[in-house]
């Protein structure tokens, strides 16, 4: 029996940035528990599992939906390969399977040593009866008393019935396991970054400069791939074009980054804690940041691609009571439309990244109608005010500032000159995108002698 999922509240979002991407991302729902993982076979087959072990089956984006199963073991993640195949991490060594669209699920224990425990996160599956599952191994449990303080990171695969656990890392959690043209990707902390070229059996630990702590994965082919994670209290993207024989890492100031997804090589988005978006034009070079809202007290994370066009994400929200102690939390499902996103931010990205060149433009401008009125003087000092900005209707970018230029030194002496000049420069951009800069006015407004 299918059942009204949540009434929408809101029509459209303003962020606190001041941006509004109401055209570009879309509240789909407000669900007042935690989602956990979301499992996507078309825009017309998705299923959410939430934090009570309830899984969810919707064919029309959330408008209604219906109850598959509840089962109260039910861990972090699960997938459905197919209609009517899947697969669901337990809370500790339990690993669930059904063949029947979910309505039956069969238990495999992944572990048979009394004195440790699993705590799995993701799963990758890679074909119908085969399965990468990854997360941490408690290695010291007695009398149901966990030492959180022994443990490793670990994957287990599971093929044809066969559990073998077939990584494992003192001191480490493997966070995210993933695939590209058969080959294999797995990270985690303590600057974990794994490769495997046969199907899992075997892993290569691959260096990095980086002492992070990677949630996510995503690679474009089997040569451009980014990682992203944390550092210290900073978020930090590691990225390859080579296949991972070269590594370079950008740091992203103030903000733990949950997830990433890349349409092309020059457009990428990063999600994260507190509210954050960030997202790149240019490759990597610079990134731009908004948040949904005020509030801090929530993650984005969890990308997923549902029709080749939009993505979902996921954003979860802690409530706290006034000791800061969590009480409850709740996890609102966002769409975002990739094309109109970075057609609406475009514009703001590019103002950003080319300021600074407009700067210095209006600059030069300066210096050289300086050395116009007095030819044989030298430049000693310019200092520039702002006096204002303003973004035309035709989407250009106009900043006028004024510079103070002391200049010393003629042919007859020495003299000195202080100009006042102004400067009103422009910023567009053709059809391709590419900037163009000019300066519309520039006006001599003192000029004296010392």
């Amino acid at each position: 029996m299918k059942k009204q999922l949540f009434t929408l509240v809101f029509l459209s979002f303003l962020f606190y940035s001041g941006f509004s991407f109401s055209q570009s991302i879309e509240n789909l729902i407000d669900y007042p528990n935690q989602i956990n993982s979301i499992s996507v076979l078309s825009a017309n087959d998705i299923r959410i599992l939430t934090s009570t072990g309830e899984i969810f089956k919707t064919d029309n984006l959330f408008r209604n939906f219906e109850l598959v199963c509840q089962n109260s073991k039910f861990g972090f993640d699960f997938i459905f390969s197919d209609e009517i195949s899947g697969y669901c991490l337990g809370f500790g060594d339990e690993i669930f399977s059904t063949g029947d669209a979910g309505r039956i699920w069969d238990s495999t224990i992944i572990n048979r040593k009394s004195r440790t425990v699993y705590a799995l996160t993701n799963m990758l599956v890679l074909s119908r009866d085969e399965l990468l599952v990854c997360g941490i191994r408690y290695n010291n449990v007695i009398n149901n008393h966990t030492d959180i303080n022994n443990y490793s990171g670990v994957i287990v695969r599971i093929s044809e019935g066969e559990v073998s656990e077939v990584f494992s890392s003192p001191k480490s959690s493997v966070n995210r396991i993933y695939t590209i043209e058969n080959i294999c990707y797995a990270a985690g902390s303590a600057n974990l970054i794994l490769k495997s070229t046969d199907r899992g059996l075997t892993w290569i630990t691959l260096t990095t400069k980086s002492d992070c702590v990677y949630n996510d994965i995503f690679f474009l082919n089997e040569s451009t791939g980014y990682f992203v994670g944390s550092k210290n209290d900073a978020g930090i993207i590691t990225y390859t074009y080579d296949g991972c024989r070269k590594w370079t890492s950008k740091e992203i100031p103030n903000s733990a980054l949950r997830s990433v997804y890349a349409f092309n090589m020059d457009s990428i988005v990063l999600i994260g804690d507190d509210n954050k978006i960030f997202c790149t034009i240019n490759g990597c070079r610079n990134f731009s940041k908004t948040a949904l809202n005020k509030d801090l007290n929530t993650s984005l994370h969890n990308f997923y691609p549902i029709d080749g066009r939009n993505l979902l994400f996921l954003a979860t929200h802690i409530i706290e009571d006034e000791n800061n102690e969590i009480v409850n939390s709740s996890t609102t499902i966002y769409k975002l439309n990739p094309e109109r996103f970075f057609s609406e931010y475009s514009l703001k990205l590019s103002r950003e990244l080319y300021r600074n060149d407009l700067l210095a433009f209006m600059k030069t401008a300066a210096e050289d109608r300086a050395t116009t009125e007095h030819p044989a003087s030298k430049i000693e000092n310019i200092e520039m005010t702002k006096i204002g900005e303003k973004t035309d209707s035709d989407n250009t970018h106009t900043e006028e500032n004024e510079y103070t230029v002391k200049m010393k030194g003629s042919i007859l002496g020495i003299n000195e000159f202080v100009l006042k000049i102004r400067v009103t420069g422009k910023l567009e951009f053709d059809i391709l995108g590419t900037p163009k800069y000019s300066a519309k006015e520039i006006k001599v407004i003192q000029d004296r002698k010392l």
